[in-house]
């Protein structure tokens, strides 16, 4: 995984800033007292004051018999030392990321962080109680200030991505985004790889832990954040990647409708149908032979000898997946967390059959969207699961038709040649058939492909699924919806040394350091799109509106994205709006595809038909049918 650990170390040691940490900050409500720390930061030329809390247990932590089971409440004294982080969740080690070799890696992981901006506050109201940060907690108690009275900040809860195999909350620092925004800015972990999405179905590994261990830090956050300041009317929950995928599925299916009021989804959809397995156990019984245990265990024998494995031997754990391009682990369709397949339900249209579920959704303010070659990262993943050699990064016209394939099948014993007519004309739309040999431009083609298959589409049909729910059950208020594609102002120069050289464009995760301020501030590009992706959020996260109340940075307008005017946001240096968004890809892949499903049928082409007709079956959700 040599390619991502590269990203991911550009990404993490961005967003790592140096602060000084200068007094000691309490919270002063009834329940556990936290005390944490106050210090000042820089962001363009400006400070910002704030206190930040962390290593927060949300749950008790999940070893020994706890292990794969659902999280349980934490047992929490009067008084919390809230200054320091505590330990991440087993995931393969990374020598060379700047911010997960300071991170110890433990089961015991179940802890999250909260970053309270100070506004009005200077640095001296936090050096003027400066104190010897390593006293015990009773004098540190006794001697920190209190957080101000009556404060009441919308609150933004980030989710990590990572194909559920690794990331950590830690690494993601809110001070800036918190600072500029005037919102709490809350990171967590959950539990990862086999660890968090083992599973028998059944009552003997429930399964979905990780997905658990989410809703439980949402949980915390709804009963303890008023004490840090924050609204617990104004919860946005967001996430990255997989931590996108995740946050939507919550949106559907946790009925609780007061955890979080608006959902901010970074490049990754629920309606993509890798979302979900529907073989957890068999990927669990992989995993378990690969680990050492029984090939032919019962579920009891097989739970048990997963419990006396060491920690350390789920670290790196990546056996064959049981699915079509699948990861290894992923959620599973377990009721009551994922009683349906999200993309049956996101497909594209309102189902009355699944009213309530779609009613929630539909209430619920949505600021979703991509970076312009987000598929990237989906031809890194195909690289490693098959295993290719290193020496051919080029993507092939053998390969391009294998990726379609693997996208619209979702067995490993479907034969290819039943999706021939709809694979040929794919490559036909996306492919410049006139350069066809030219190495660079045909690679640069298959992400234009992958972005819209894996990306594109499926943000699409749930965009369209919140509409139709809203017109269907008229609901007033209904959630507001804003769209955007993130362009960064060039392609980054380390991607295309130690990825793909012939790449150009905006890699997938390459937002994530402008949401969070971690750009290099000596750029000023880097500054001013940074700048207008925290207003832009934090108004989202206060408001349910992208659009500031108070333009400082004479943004412009961004208007909600609707049926008729596909409108999306453009952001990149100067950002500017555009209308009907992806109508060319939405036409072929909806449109144009049933038509030819009814040409060939028409014609007796009987070989291709039983495939196509589970493919077409319906054209508006076609995307999160196959892929």
């Amino acid at each position: 995984m040599k390619s991502r650990l590269v990203l991911t170390l550009v990404l993490v040691f961005s967003l790592q800033h140096q602060v000084q940490p200068d007094a000691l900050i309490k919270t002063t409500d009834a329940g556990t007292k936290y005390v944490g720390v106050g210090y000042t930061m820089e962001f363009d030329n400006t400070e910002y004051t704030l206190a930040k809390f962390r290593g927060i247990p949300f749950a008790k932590p999940p070893t020994g018999n706890l292990r794969f089971a659902k999280p349980q409440a934490p047992v929490v004294g009067e008084q919390y030392d809230a200054r320091e982080f505590k330990s991440v969740c087993m995931q393969p080690p990374k020598p060379l990321d700047a911010c997960l070799i300071h991170q110890p890696i433990d089961e015991d992981c179940l802890y999250l962080n909260v970053y309270v901006p100070l506004p009005g506050w200077t640095a001296s109201d936090v050096n003027d109680t400066a104190i010897d940060s390593h006293k015990v907690l009773a004098d540190a108690m006794s001697s920190a200030k209190s957080l101000p009275d009556g404060a009441s900040h919308a609150v933004f809860v980030y989710v990590y991505g990572g194909a559920w195999l690794e990331g950590n909350g830690n690494c993601y620092d809110g001070s800036v985004l918190a600072g500029l925004g005037e919102v709490i800015v809350v990171t967590f972990n959950y539990r990862l790889g086999l660890l968090g999405f083992a599973t028998t179905e059944d009552d003997v590994i429930p399964g979905n832990a990780g997905l658990w261990d989410q809703v439980f830090a949402l949980k915390w956050v709804k009963d303890n954040i008023e004490k840090f300041g924050g609204d617990v009317s104004k919860i946005t929950v967001g996430g990255n990647s997989a931590g996108s995928m995740n946050i939507l599925v919550h949106s559907l299916f946790q009925e609780d409708e007061q955890l979080f009021h608006r959902v901010l989804a970074m490049s990754g959809d629920a309606s993509f149908n890798k979302v979900t397995s529907t073989v957890g156990y068999k990927s669990t019984l992989t995993a378990a032979k690969a680990l050492g245990c029984s090939p032919q265990p019962s579920k009891q024998e097989l739970k048990t000898c997963l419990l006396n494995l060491n920690q350390t031997d789920f670290v790196g754990l990546l056996p064959p997946s049981e699915m079509s391009f699948g990861l290894p682990f992923l959620p599973t369709l377990e009721a009551p967390l994922i009683p349906l397949h999200p993309s049956s339900v996101l497909s594209g249209s309102y189902d009355p059959s699944k009213m309530a579920v779609l009613s929630r959704f539909a209430k619920k303010d949505i600021l979703t969207g991509i970076v312009s070659e987000d598929g990237e990262v989906m031809y890194q993943i195909w690289r490693i699961l098959t295993q290719a050699p290193t020496n051919s990064t080029y993507i092939t016209l053998d390969y391009i038709k294998t990726m379609i394939f693997q996208l619209l099948a979702s067995r490993y014993d479907e034969d290819i040649d039943t999706y021939k007519y709809v694979i040929e004309a794919a490559v036909d739309r996306y492919l410049d058939w006139a350069n066809i040999n030219d190495d660079v431009k045909r690679s640069r083609e298959a992400i234009t492909i992958i972005t819209d298959m894996c990306f594109v589409l499926p943000m699409i049909s749930t965009l369209n699924t919140h509409i139709a729910t809203q017109e269907a059950l008229t609901l007033s208020p209904g959630g507001h919806r804003y769209v955007y594609r993130f362009k960064t102002p060039k392609t980054s120069l380390l991607y295309q040394t130690y990825v793909f050289s012939w790449f150009e464009g905006t890699h997938h995760d390459a937002d994530i350091p402008y949401v969070f301020g971690g750009i290099n501030q000596s750029e000023p590009e880097d500054v001013q799109l940074s700048k207008a992706l925290m207003t832009y959020w934090t108004s989202f996260i206060k408001t349910g509106s992208p659009n500031p109340s108070t333009n400082s940075l004479n943004l412009p307008q961004w208007d909600q994205y609707t049926s008729t005017n596909k409108n999306i946001l453009e952001l990149k240096t100067t950002p500017e709006q555009t209308t009907h968004f992806a109508e060319d890809a939405v036409h072929f892949w909806w449109d144009y595809l049933p038509g030819v499903k009814q040409r060939l049928c028409s014609q007796g082409v009987r070989s291709t038909s039983v495939s196509l007709a589970v493919v077409f079956t319906l054209p508006l959700s076609l995307v999160s049918r196959f892929v």
